[in-house]
């Protein structure tokens, strides 16, 4: 709701999302969920935006501040989600894809499917974005071929 009624109001925003799995009544599906829950972003001109519009926004709890005025993202946070988000126009344009982060050999998490959240370590990537993971199933360790989008560069 915040996102939209700050567009209606000329501010630009950014939310990142992720494809999530979700479970409910012994159903599972892949949703988009925001990557913070509750936050956006939005670049401010402090000389020229009215940003104190931003918090009578419905949808709006409060921004971020540091004294009298709001908090700034410290610089290249924002610009690398966006960086790591799908091309622009795309249906998945803000959805972050941790994938481009993997290295073989390297912790991760999986992020969406059955073994949503469980740590292992990557064995392989190929050329069609398939993954090769060492998981931990029923006490010992097996290989499982996953989405790389589904998963999340550990540390």
């Amino acid at each position: 709701m915040a996102e939209i009624n700050l567009h209606r109001q000329g501010f630009r925003t950014f939310l990142p999302r992720l494809m999530k799995t979700v479970r409910h009544a012994r159903q599972t599906r892949t949703v988009r969920a925001p990557l913070f829950l509750g936050y956006l972003f939005t670049p401010l001109d402090m000389t020229r935006d009215q940003w104190r519009r931003i918090n009578g926004s419905f949808g709006v709890l409060s921004l971020i501040m540091g004294g009298e005025q709001p908090k700034p993202v410290p610089s290249g946070v924002v610009e690398e989600l966006i960086a790591l988000a799908g091309a622009p126009g795309s249906d998945n344009w803000d959805v972050v894809d941790w994938g481009r982060r993997l290295t073989p050999g390297g912790p991760v998490r999986v992020l969406t499917g059955p073994f949503a959240d469980q740590l292992g370590t990557l064995e392989s990537l190929d050329d069609h974005g398939r993954a090769r993971v060492l998981l931990e199933i029923m006490g010992a360790v097996r290989t499982v071929t996953l989405e790389g989008n589904a998963l999340f560069a550990a540390a």
